[in-house]
């Protein structure tokens, strides 16, 4: 990671749509704007939308951050996301930035978020892969709580160590055999096994308690086109943004950046 602790970092965020950025995880990055920390927002899709477009230049604009805009097909929840990251690697190039230069990747978390979009988990699956190979620190954000993990947390903001919960795994063994009695074992394990996946690597959490009214501003002022479905999600009323990490000393970089008096 190249970032060093005690300094401001260096933070991209990859996302699916514009607007995903601020409803999942909009009142974490006016932390960190507000503490520093350099701010790269990608987002994969409806680059030549003209109003979603502005939108999210303005949304850029807002956190004193750089904007990535593509134009991969929004697959509406139906169909695949494409992977994006060989164009956001030339986009990053033409920025004179290199991925490795990166100090935290954050994007959406495994299961979709709210609703479970499937664009949200590729863009997870991709920007999970991305970060390895580049060997960028990684993780990504949750409007809840995930069970699946333990121990339960404080509300205290401060990293956690977290490990997959034993009742869960537990859970899994259950249910495995359960479906294979009645004849679905392969598309359970095959569920199960990429639960496992994404949970396993995870070695941190950070329960952050954001200002709900500034995140609902930004989203409002920038958003305006696409305002009344954002307000139908739970996470736009909520105060807690989860942030799940692989890395736990980058749950303490990004902690510091949030919070640098804590």
């Amino acid at each position: 990671m190249a970032s060093l602790p005690d300094q401001p970092q260096r933070i991209c965020v990859l996302v699916a749509h514009p607007d995903d950025e601020a409803l999942w995880f909009g009142g974490s990055l006016l932390q960190l704007r507000d503490n520093g920390a350099e701010i790269i927002i990608a987002c994969a899709t409806h680059g030549r939308d003209r109003v979603r477009a502005a939108e999210f230049k303005k949304l850029c604009a807002t956190l004193d951050g750089v904007g990535i805009l593509m134009d991969f097909p929004d697959g509406g929840g139906r169909r695949k996301l494409p992977d994006f990251t060989h164009e956001l690697d030339q986009r990053l190039a033409d920025l004179s930035m290199r991925p490795a230069e990166l100090g935290l990747v954050i994007t959406h978390a495994p299961h979709g978020n709210e609703r479970g979009h499937s664009d949200h988990i590729y863009c997870y699956r991709h920007a999970r892969r991305w970060a390895a190979r580049h060997g960028v620190a990684f993780s990504f954000a949750s409007e809840r709580r995930l069970a699946q993990l333990e121990p339960a947390l404080r509300q205290d903001r401060a990293p956690r160590a977290v490990r997959p919960s034993a009742q869960w795994l537990s859970g899994l063994i259950q249910s495995s055999i359960a479906n294979a009695r009645d004849g679905g074992v392969r598309v359970s394990l095959r569920h199960e096994v990429r639960l496992i996946c994404d949970l396993l690597p995870v070695k941190a959490v950070v329960a952050n308690q954001v200002d709900v009214a500034a995140k609902q501003r930004l989203l409002e002022e920038v958003y305006v086109s696409q305002i009344d479905g954002l307000r139908q999600y739970a996470a736009f009323q909520s105060d807690m943004e989860y942030l799940y990490f692989h890395q736990m000393d980058a749950a303490h970089a990004f902690w510091r950046s949030s919070w640098p008096s804590s």
